[in-house]
């Protein structure tokens, strides 16, 4: 499925206005994030839309600007689970704009989207110029996706605590058995 409407930037003082209060650019000065509208566009997507498909190759980012939308995980059966929902603010799409790679995930609109779109090649000629605004993103990418993985790195351990915990749990109920087998009266 394809965006409903896509504008080169449509009015791009409010698109820098709401850009510049995300995560990926709010540390970006006003003519950085200006030039970062410029190489994107501002796309409209219909509630149920599939707007980035796990398992596709799509060199491209999205920042939510309008909407929510749900992260669904295949689970190789045929199976999507829903990992999170997302809102304003948050972006999509960013493995694959720096790793060239297939979409680790589905993202589903929940309600009608508005976000803001940026081709890998438009990323990438930035940076190829030295554009200090495409570098400050690159940098705020990195910061979100290791934020991301000590997220993932806490929650191991957390489900290691548990298995760990159940692996205890069946040794004492063994051990209990093995007790009650003992203690014959």
């Amino acid at each position: 499925m394809t965006p409903d409407h896509t504008t080169p930037g449509g009015d791009e003082d409010a698109l820098v206005d709401v850009l510049s209060g995300t995560p990926l650019c709010r540390d970006l000065a006003r003519d950085e994030v200006y030039r970062i509208a410029q190489e994107g566009r501002v796309e409209r997507w219909p509630a149920g839309a599939t707007v980035m498909e796990e398992g596709s190759v799509g060199p491209r980012l999205v920042i939510l600007l309008e909407g929510r939308v749900a992260i669904l995980k295949g689970d190789g059966q045929g199976g999507q689970h829903l990992l999170v929902e997302l809102g304003p603010g948050s972006v999509l799409g960013e493995v694959s704009l720096l790793l060239e790679s297939p979409r680790t995930a589905t993202a589903r609109a929940l309600e009608p989207l508005r976000v803001f779109a940026m081709e890998r090649a438009g990323f990438q000629a930035m940076i190829a110029e030295g554009d200090p605004a495409a570098l400050k993103m690159g940098f705020a990418l990195a910061r979100a996706l290791a934020g991301r993985l000590l997220s993932v790195n806490d929650r191991v351990v957390e489900l290691l605590s548990e298995v760990s915990d159940q692996r205890r749990r069946v040794e004492f109920l063994r051990a209990n058995g093995e007790i009650e087998r003992r203690w014959d009266f």
